[in-house]
């Protein structure tokens, strides 16, 4: 949807809510773990009048010569906050998630079968 720039009517983990929600101090760190290459981490507080459960979602967007959709999720999480509360929700991201296959390019001189060029952008909301 996102190539042919179409806003779908209900996004991912579209449901009444009776309260409203505000991201703030998004954090990325990396590691040379491969099982937690990223973490990125942001606080969610329930600015509404009542208790309520926020489903944040984290999405990448690769550099165009990668040719993946413009935004992929990567991870998601089911957050239960209380009315005036902050929550700070921490995503682990490994190696694999970071990683596309850039066809025609000789992978006999790759150490893994992989290779990056560009920079990668992370969404949360």
């Amino acid at each position: 949807m996102d190539a042919n720039d179409i806003i779908p009517r209900f996004e991912f983990g579209f449901g009444l809510s009776y309260t409203t929600f505000a991201y703030s101090d998004l954090l990325i760190s990396t590691s040379s773990d491969p099982s937690t290459a990223a973490t990125v981490s942001f606080t969610i507080t329930n600015t509404g009048s009542v208790d309520g459960t926020e489903i944040p979602q984290l999405y990448l967007t690769y550099p165009p010569r990668a040719d993946e959709p413009k935004k992929v999720l990567r991870e998601f999480e089911e957050v239960d906050i209380a009315q005036g509360q902050s929550v700070t929700v921490k995503m682990t991201l490994a190696q694999r998630d970071l990683r596309w296959v850039l066809f025609g390019f000789d992978k006999t001189k790759l150490m893994s079968g992989f290779v990056v060029f560009g920079t990668l952008t992370a969404r949360a909301g």
